[in-house]
């Protein structure tokens, strides 16, 4: 096995050591917030309620505390408030989180039902790498780690005994790691460089520019819960791109990001 290989190993277990994450641990302070916001959501009989619920969690949130409980609890205090296009971003950054969290999921799509907001197409990279959704990105990089380890382990035995056998099984495990790595690293790309949003207003119009002056984008109004990706900002408009559609521009006060 040439020395390149190795290195090639090597260095994506180091890269995913790298990248591999966690959530910091909730204070005792944090934990009573939580249990304080938890009992007002039982509570809460109006919208009014519901939101200062919605507020005490983003509070958490705001403190740096990355929690799926905290995410989803919050998506449910939005939808009781009826405030889908909100309920549906918490929903959707919980499952970054747990993308098989069957409870999330069912509780994204009963938002998204109510606005008619559609789910958005999955592209061909994930198409391809259909293991994308098992685990989140973090999980992943903690998945390739391991394989990276691994493989370099059998690797170094397949040279020092010479066996065939190790060494094919070896190469077979390499490009596995390199394919989780690289769904690792698609998965860091698409949550961490790429800034995400959902339409909290209904009948948004995107316009063809940063300005109420400009044309409609699309030929009808996009339905609140709509989500999108952002290219731009200027001012307090943001252009965005919505998967399957188009782009166009829409005002910040319409939507909200994250």
């Amino acid at each position: 096995m040439s020395r390149f290989r190795y290195q090639l190993v090597l260095a994506a277990a180091a890269f995913s050591l790298l990248m591999a994450g966690c959530a910091g641990e909730a204070s005792v302070e944090q934990r009573k917030r939580f249990n304080d916001a938890e009992i007002a959501f039982q509570n809460a009989d109006s919208e009014e309620q519901y939101l200062r619920v919605a507020g005490s969690y983003q509070q958490l949130r705001d403190e740096g505390l990355r929690s799926v409980a905290v995410l989803f609890n919050q998506g449910n205090a939005f939808a009781r408030a009826e405030q889908h296009g909100h309920a549906i971003a918490c929903y959707r950054q919980a499952l970054r989180l747990e993308p098989n969290n069957k409870s999330i999921r069912g509780n994204l799509e009963l938002a998204m039902n109510q606005t008619g907001a559609a789910e958005p197409p999955v592209g061909w990279v994930r198409r391809i790498m259909f293991w994308h959704g098992w685990l989140g990105y973090e999980s992943r990089f903690y998945v390739a780690t391991v394989l990276t380890v691994l493989t370099s382990l059998l690797l170094i035995v397949a040279r020092r005994t010479r066996s065939w056998l190790a060494s094919r099984v070896g190469l077979g495990l390499l490009l596995v790691s390199l394919a989780v790595v690289a769904s690792a690293v698609y998965g860091w790309y698409r949550i961490e460089a790429t800034q995400w949003g959902a339409v909290v207003a209904d009948g948004v119009v995107p316009r063809t520019g940063n300005g109420a002056n400009y044309g409609p984008a699309f030929n009808q109004p996009v339905p609140g819960g709509t989500e999108f990706s952002v290219s731009e900002q200027r001012g307090d408009w943001l252009s965005i791109v919505i998967p399957g559609v188009g782009d166009g521009w829409v005002e910040s006060d319409q939507v909200v990001v994250y």
